[in-house]
């Protein structure tokens, strides 16, 4: 009788130590998941873009851009933002766009050197720019042709060189304009915050149809190497743009 107790015991003994450590296992196995969920694989506000051949971060920069227009701060709403879909012509947006009054002034967001201007510009008819988007349809995409010469309609690129982020060429687009000042030529050499232009919108369906609805500057900066060309905040996530651009954005209020 005793022997049978004395195994009873060990029985009960195995039981509640089995359930120790599969509750300990479990607990442990529970809590690294959670650690694993929340830790993220890089910190995506330090990134100017992202992907899997090349990234840059913040911290990589010169001196920081001067906004292009004065007196405002980068819009929050996804689809202003780079990364946005562009369903109307089948295409992802590069840039920022930047709600503000038909002809109000643009500036050069770095020192550098213009190397396009389309001041001669004119918006298609309405019915010729249904044609274009209908092209884009077809292609499941929005053609560079179409996208540079209609889409983008008066506008101006400057090149910054290799002064803003060493190792990449940068280069920036200001969009849509309803003008550009009659002193910006090709070959002409720009300071950050010098007048370049005003807002508009041409290029848009409202260009198209005459009126001065829907003005915004469309602004985009690119960084080109040797392996490929990239656009500011490509594959950052909205929140982490917002936070990013903070980091590389000088602040101008407005002056006048």
């Amino acid at each position: 009788m005793v022997i049978q107790h004395t195994k009873l015991n060990l029985k009960t003994l195995n039981k509640i130590l089995f359930m120790m450590i599969f509750l300990f296992v479990t607990s442990c196995a529970s809590h690294t998941v959670n650690i694993a969920h929340n830790t993220k694989t890089k910190d995506e506000s330090s990134f100017l873009f992202y992907n899997s051949e090349d990234y840059v971060k913040t911290n990589e920069i010169s001196e920081k851009l001067f906004f292009p227009v004065k007196g405002l701060s980068l819009p929050e709403r996804k689809n202003l933002l780079p990364n946005a879909q562009r369903k109307y012509r089948n295409g992802i947006h590069r840039g920022i766009d930047i709600i503000v009054s038909y002809n109000t002034p643009v500036y050069a967001t770095f020192d550098g050197i213009i190397i396009y201007e389309n001041d001669s510009y004119q918006d298609v008819s309405l019915d010729l720019y249904n044609i274009f988007l209908e092209k884009t349809n077809q292609l499941k995409r929005t053609p560079s042709d179409l996208y540079n010469h209609i889409l983008l309609g008066k506008h101006i690129i400057i090149d910054h060189g290799y002064d803003f982020l060493p190792k990449y060429r940068t280069t920036s687009i200001y969009a849509h304009l309803s003008q550009i000042d009659q002193n910006i030529k090709v070959g002409l050499k720009v300071k950050k915050g010098e007048l370049i232009g005003y807002v508009g919108n041409s290029g848009t369906k409202y260009g198209a149809m005459n009126n001065t609805l829907g003005a915004h500057l469309h602004w985009e900066v690119h960084f080109e190497n040797e392996k490929n060309k990239y656009y500011l905040g490509e594959n950052i996530e909205s929140e982490d743009f917002i936070n990013t651009f903070k980091k590389i954005i000088e602040e101008n209020k407005n002056e006048n």
